[in-house]
């Protein structure tokens, strides 16, 4: 009996060793953390007035679909396809040791950290990690979370004065500046992009050249566009729609909907739209709000989402050696300093100052203009002006 035990294990294993992929095997070793953010799974289900502050406009805020639903489906589909899992928890975007033993993590809708998480997970990409950013991520400011009745001031980023820095300190894992949110009505995203790797073996697993996912309704999407200089390649794109609110700033097949990005030592694959809407998970399980875990009924693609999925968090989590350091390289340069005598009796200087970001990330800070004597002592202070650099 002992023999027959013995050889039955010996030809079961023989059969997994054969029928599994060296992608598969890698896949089931390799430890992947998707994140669960109770803030974010709060801020879903907030609700605040809109208005002006400092200028600014507020957009009101209304009750989302469950974040956590989202997080859950990420969870339950990489499980299915195969991947070691594991659950990551908000306070653990606090601990960089903690985050580091993780090959890649999944970030769906993870839309609020506060700077100290976000610097954390900019250091775990930067030192090879690999991330899935699916949609919204570290848009809003944890520490300073929206009080009920008030206005929802996280989405400006409190300590930011430009778009060009959506995400913070986090922006330049991004490679790209944000544009706008931008509505789209009967909407259609599918790749030009065949060569690289995350299409190539989606569309191949499928057997067809086109991946293709349709929402019939109205749906926001986030409109990014990538550095110059940097590594975000566009994968997916928002290439068809009927209408749009934003008919000035959206044009078809310009916009990526998808992104790979190599930043530092490891790999990003940001996604800019609500690719969860499009994906069924038919597990029993302790979703919110009476909800299951279907597509929604007004999209299409579902094989297509759950391929681009996979086949992104094979090429987030993959062994590689590549590279790509942070190159700060501002340039400043001036025609020359002139002055005259006004009337006033005092002397006015001036000249035409060019800065330029020559750098592969983006930079800020505050240009002041001030006047030396002969001795490098300030004797005049003048213009003071924040600069976002792309």
């Amino acid at each position: 009996m002992n023999k027959i035990y013995t050889l039955l294990i010996l030809i079961c294993g023989f059969i997994l060793f054969t029928t599994l992929s060296p992608t598969q095997v890698q896949a089931a070793t390799q430890k992947i953390g998707v994140i669960f953010s109770e803030s974010s799974e709060k801020y879903a289900n907030t609700i605040h007035p809109g208005g002006k502050y400092e200028g600014k406009n507020v957009s009101p805020k209304v009750d989302y679909s469950s974040t956590y639903n989202k997080e859950l489906k990420a969870f339950l589909l990489y499980q299915q396809q195969g991947f070691n899992i594991e659950k990551v928890y908000e306070k653990d975007l606090n601990n960089l040791e903690k985050l580091s033993q993780y090959d890649a993590i999944v970030f769906a809708y993870t839309v609020m950290m506060d700077h100290k998480q976000r610097e954390n997970v900019k250091m775990y990409v930067r030192n090879g990690g690999g991330a899935i950013f699916a949609f919204q991520t570290a848009r809003n400011e944890s520490a300073k979370f929206p009080k009920p009745g008030q206005m929802d001031l996280s989405p400006l980023i409190y300590d930011v004065d430009s778009w060009v820095m959506e995400w913070d300190n986090l922006t330049e894992v991004f490679s790209a500046r944000f544009i706008d949110d931008v509505q789209l009505g009967n909407s259609t995203i599918s790749n030009k992009n065949t060569a690289h790797p995350i299409t190539q073996n989606a569309t191949k697993e499928l057997g067809k050249n086109t991946l293709n996912l349709k929402k019939s309704d109205t749906e926001w999407v986030e409109i990014i566009k990538p550095w110059q200089g940097g590594n975000a390649t566009p994968l997916l794109y928002f290439s068809n729609y009927d209408s749009t609110d934003k008919p000035q700033t959206m044009k078809k097949n310009e916009f990526g909907a998808a992104h790979a990005i190599q930043y530092g030592k490891g790999r990003v694959v940001q996604i800019g739209f609500k690719i969860f809407d499009y994906i069924s998970i038919t597990e029993k399980a302790d979703w919110q709000d009476g909800e299951n875990g279907v597509a929604f009924s007004t999209t299409q693609g579902d094989k297509d989402a759950q391929a681009f999925m996979k086949h992104s968090l094979y090429w987030v989590a993959e062994n590689h050696n590549d590279n790509s350091p942070r190159k700060y390289y501002i340039s400043l340069s001036s025609d020359g300093v002139q002055s005259y005598l006004a009337p006033s009796g005092k002397f006015v200087f001036y000249s035409t100052v060019t800065v330029k970001n020559n750098g592969n990330v983006p930079a800020r800070g505050t240009l002041k203009v001030e006047i030396l004597d002969t001795n490098g002592n300030v004797v005049g202070k003048g213009h003071e002006r924040y600069l976002p650099l792309a």
